[in-house]
């Protein structure tokens, strides 16, 4: 009678579990993330107690009718399987992954449960994606777990089986690209698991790169690392200069799993070998023509000082902006000379040419322009930075006043072709949105999520690489444009697909941008898309 009334008991307190309200006012929306998470959590829980209080109750009543322990261990073989069907990553874990088992661990795993309850679909492809690693590229299940990842809304599970998809092809910048784009992703949306996959094969990446400083950066967030990824960061830490006992770096390779695949990385960190097959950058030499400018000094040809300063900037890989603004102001000087005019006047007689001397000095500047583009582009050097004038080399009034000429008209055009290459993407972009929309196909359509995020992350990173250059002023120019194509691109994913996430994502990011460049509006928008969506 007690063990009737025990279990009594159990299961009205699974059903009150179950139909309770959601705990929190920050979860009125029973569609957003958060409570689709909170809800799915409860449902598990109350299973599982339901499970073990049957197993106890059906184990007392069998030893109360005298059953023997085949009774006892058969309830518990049944309670086992039910527990794994609740929570079928334990198996999936300890057994498909390792044995590459790709369809059985992603449909083990579409039941649900930890560790996905925030991605149920992303994880089912995410235990796939794990498993497909182990058993090595299998081309048709690398296009069937993307078929997979595509059927469901994007959320960071799916981002990092996406990823390692693309590892498994040996495309490595897609996959880092993808892997470190699951930080964008709402964490409602991303399970830990998921990320905390993203951010160990990101640390084996970098290390086998020899980056150790980027490895340490990506693994030292705050998540708590698993055990190879935490031996690997004590590695990398050593390798990178930092001091680390010898003594430690042991236990911890003995305390993580996969020891073989690790065993090189320790031999490296104790013998203190920095990088591995590291190959040095070439330079090109510096070298100075202090004789051409002593020559310009002596009244030798036009233009001395500043062919002179030009061969040697461009060779210089490390060039200063002071360097460069010395070179600008020189040939400012020179091609603003009467001497140079002069002496192009008095060539363009002897050689009886079809063109005037102001022809020869225009396409003489431009070259010079184009040479200091080419330079900035090349160097990736700050434009801002150029942009403030130095007056410790100028010598009178004179070259203050024609200062910035020359290298105005190259800052000019290198912000415009970074504008331009914003632009470009943004129409790529547009295009494979509006094809996307106008023609459903079903190839596009099964590859929507994924494609659209590819190009969203390659717009967001020429906007990134191009304002690192261009600095604000750029910003301000592109950012309009930007916001306009992208704000468009997350509305349809939101509204039309229910991509949140992926919407999320994008809002996030343009909230940041338009705080960061005081538009007030604009931040305000994106706060009430982001509290709308969630």
């Amino acid at each position: 009678m007690s063990e009737a009334v025990l279990l009594l008991l159990c299961v009205a307190g699974c059903v009150t579990l179950v139909a309770a309200p959601l705990p929190s006012s920050e979860l009125v929306d029973p569609k957003s993330p958060r409570a689709r998470s909170a809800r799915g959590s409860e449902r598990r829980l109350a299973y599982t107690l339901l499970a073990l209080a049957s197993f106890v109750f059906l184990t007392l009543y069998a030893w109360s009718r005298g059953a023997d322990w085949r009774a006892v261990g058969y309830l518990a073989l049944l309670m086992t399987v039910s527990i794994v069907l609740i929570h079928p990553w334990l198996l999936v874990r300890g057994l498909l992954i390792p044995l590459g088992q790709v369809r059985m661990a992603h449909a083990l795993s579409r039941l649900g449960g930890y560790p996905w309850l925030r991605d149920e679909a992303g994880g089912a492809a995410l235990a796939g994606a794990l498993a497909l690693l182990r058993r090595g590229h299998d081309p048709a299940l690398a296009e069937w777990l993307e078929e997979q990842i595509a059927a469901a809304p994007l959320g960071g599970a799916g981002l990092a089986a996406a990823g390692l998809i693309a590892a498994s092809r040996d495309d490595v910048a897609g996959a880092r690209a993808l892997l470190e784009s699951v930080e964008a992703i709402d964490v409602d949306l991303t399970p830990r698991t998921a990320w905390r996959v993203a951010i160990d094969w990101r640390v084996a990446d970098a290390i086998g790169r020899g980056a150790y400083d980027e490895a340490l950066t990506i693994g030292r967030t705050g998540l708590p690392p698993s055990r190879t990824t935490d031996f690997m960061l004590l590695a990398a830490a050593r390798l990178a200069g930092e001091y680390v006992e010898s003594e430690a770096l042991i236990k911890r390779w003995l305390w993580a799993p996969r020891r073989l695949q690790t065993f090189g990385l320790l031999r490296r960190a104790l013998a203190g070998v920095p990088a591995p097959d590291a190959i040095p950058t070439p330079t090109l030499p510096t070298f100075s023509l202090g004789a051409g400018r002593l020559a310009a000094n002596d009244g030798g040809p036009p233009c001395s000082a500043a062919l002179s300063l030009h061969v040697e900037v461009l060779a210089d890989r490390d060039a200063s902006p002071a360097a460069i603004r010395r070179l600008s102001r020189a040939w400012d000087r020179d091609l603003a000379s009467p001497r140079l005019r002069e002496a192009l006047s008095r060539r363009v007689l002897d050689l009886r040419a079809p063109l005037a001397a102001e022809e020869l000095l225009v396409d003489l500047r431009e070259q010079c322009v184009e040479d200091l583009a080419a330079l900035l582009r090349d160097r990736a050097l700050e434009l801002e930075a150029l942009e403030q004038p130095d007056w410790e080399d100028t010598s009178d009034e004179r070259d203050a006043l024609a200062f910035g000429a020359v290298l105005d008209r190259a800052i000019d055009r290198v912000r415009g072709e970074l504008l331009s290459g914003i632009e470009a993407t943004l129409h790529t972009l547009a295009a494979r949105r509006q094809q996307l929309t106008v023609e459903p196909a079903p190839g596009l359509e099964s590859a929507r999520s994924l494609d659209l995020w590819r190009t969203w992350l390659a717009v967001r990173d020429v906007y990134q690489d191009a304002t690192q250059i261009g600095g604000l002023r750029l910003r301000r120019l592109a950012f309009p444009g930007l916001e306009r194509e992208l704000g468009r691109l997350a509305l349809w994913m939101w509204q039309v697909h229910d991509e949140r996430g992926f919407a999320d994502a994008i809002f996030t990011w343009l909230l940041y941008e338009a705080e960061a460049l005081g538009n007030t509006d604009s931040a305000e928008t994106y706060r009430h898309n982001l509290a709308v969506s969630f």
